[in-house]
């Protein structure tokens, strides 16, 4: 006689990166944020477009808000894919402090998709027992 017992496991989420990792994008830089997760897919966590604050790589300071879709526009083109990367540009999140020089900063974790699997067990058993 054979039993099987199927397990059927669902890894969803799990397993992520440690921390979440940053980026910066200075505007007329032509180097943007450029995230590649490998094999694992991006989760955006937050996004800012303007001077959200006067510490950052662009040596900018002022006191600027930042664009209201910013987070909303990172995650149109980067969440859920393997890698992607953004401009600081005003095309895509508009001006939000008409002539000053922005930035664009980008806090990310890239995340296990999940996967489904079996794991198959077999026990066998001889002869009759009561």
């Amino acid at each position: 006689m054979t039993f099987e017992i199927l397990y059927l496991v669902l890894f969803s989420r799990l397993l992520t990166s440690i921390k979440a990792d940053k980026g910066e994008s200075c505007e007329h830089s032509n180097k943007p944020v450029r995230i590649n997760c490998g094999a694992s897919t991006i989760d955006i966590l937050s996004a800012a477009y303007g001077i959200p604050s006067n510490v950052n790589k662009c040596g900018l300071s002022g006191n600027c808000r930042t664009a209201k879709k910013s987070l909303q526009r990172v995650q149109e083109r980067c969440q859920g894919k393997h890698q992607c990367s953004v401009l600081a540009t005003n095309s895509i999140f508009g001006d939000p402090c008409v002539g000053k020089r922005k930035y664009l900063i980008i806090e990310w974790k890239c995340v296990f998709s999940g996967c489904w699997f079996t794991v198959r067990k077999t026990r066998h058993v001889h002869g009759n027992r009561r």
